[in-house]
């Protein structure tokens, strides 16, 4: 986590859950309630994990914000490796058909691959960026003052996967 790379906080994100583990078992082991709320908590957590369905790598419980808000506490991948660009590519077809899309991805996958053809809006004035602004989550989080300016001026209207948000600028 220290290096020059930003590899994310996945590599220290299970250390919380192992100290809550030692804390209940510690609790379970003085208190008679707790194998209620053990089971509670375990009914919660398996409701919760079921009901991510089929997005599971954007995946963070209700106490965190739910799947839909992973991207606001984490990013690059640990949000997304590309597994959203399939549902890009059927979303623009099904419910954008022949609009102009402007792709702002940031992540190994290749838009290409799955038929998705897109521009780079940061690669052209912002005056001539008009039609679909389509933004990954992680850029959104690490976004310049070019792009700010652009997410500034468009309105979110539709979100792919959890990592994707679809954005209309006029």
């Amino acid at each position: 986590m220290t290096g020059s790379r930003d590899l994310g906080v996945r590599y220290a994100l299970f250390v919380p859950m192992f100290l809550a583990v030692a804390a209940a078992g510690v609790v379970a082991l003085r208190r008679r309630w707790a194998a209620g709320a053990v089971v509670v908590l375990v009914a919660f957590t398996a409701v919760s994990s079921l009901r991510t369905f089929p997005y599971y790598l954007p995946y963070a419980n209700e106490a965190f914000g739910g799947p839909a808000e992973s991207h606001r506490q984490l990013h690059d991948s640990n949000v997304d490796w590309g597994q959203d660009l399939g549902r890009l590519a059927e979303v623009l077809k099904q419910r954008y058909p022949g609009e102009r899309v402007w792709l702002v991805y940031k992540g190994s996958g290749v838009p290409s691959y799955y038929g998705i053809e897109a521009a780079d809006p940061l690669a052209v004035p912002p005056d001539a960026v008009h039609g679909l602004l389509v933004v990954s989550d992680s850029a959104i989080a690490k976004a310049d003052d070019r792009l700010g300016l652009l997410l500034r001026t468009s309105t979110p209207i539709d979100e792919v996967g959890h990592s994707i948000t679809i954005h209309r600028r006029p």
